[in-house]
């Protein structure tokens, strides 16, 4: 699991608007949630030409998908190395743009594992990374009526 950056500079504004409507980035009170969505929008507008700058600046977008890609594949190798006989996937979860967690949990459902093990990859616990990005998951799990015994790692 891993706080998403826009891999293109057309990722930009949708990620900074699902940035900013995370109830864990942004709180409001209860009366207020209707505001939710049109805050982010207004957030994600102004603040996208300054942040498509800072990205241009960097070449046009993250590479942090790729990154973690290839450290998931390195971490899939070694354990189907360790143990041969287990069917090994590591899937990359990101918060804010793909893939998400309704995409993980969609394949998650059709691979049916016996467990599901959440690494964040976060270099702390924060409520605006990691327990976001924890509730998150879980409530992919819940629309998608699917409650898989999940362990994180923390």
């Amino acid at each position: 699991m891993l706080f998403r950056s826009p891999e293109t500079l057309d990722d930009v504004r949708p990620f900074l608007f699902n940035l900013f409507r995370d109830p864990d980035i942004i709180p409001v009170p209860w009366w207020l949630r209707w505001l939710r969505v049109p805050l982010a929008w207004f957030i994600a507008k102004m603040r996208a030409p300054a942040s498509r700058h800072g990205y241009e600046l960097i070449g046009g977008g993250s590479p942090q998908r790729r990154y973690a890609q290839s450290l998931a594949d390195k971490v899939r190798l070694q354990l189907s190395e360790q143990q041969p006989d287990t069917d090994w996937r590591v899937l990359v979860c990101m918060r804010y743009f793909a893939p998400c967690a309704d995409e993980v949990v969609a394949d998650l459902q059709k691979w049916d594992p016996q467990d599901v093990l959440l690494f964040p990859l976060y270099p702390q616990y924060s409520t605006t990374t990691t327990r976001s990005s924890f509730s998150d998951f879980h409530r992919a799990c819940r629309d998608a009526t699917w409650h898989p015994k999940v362990r994180v790692i923390r």
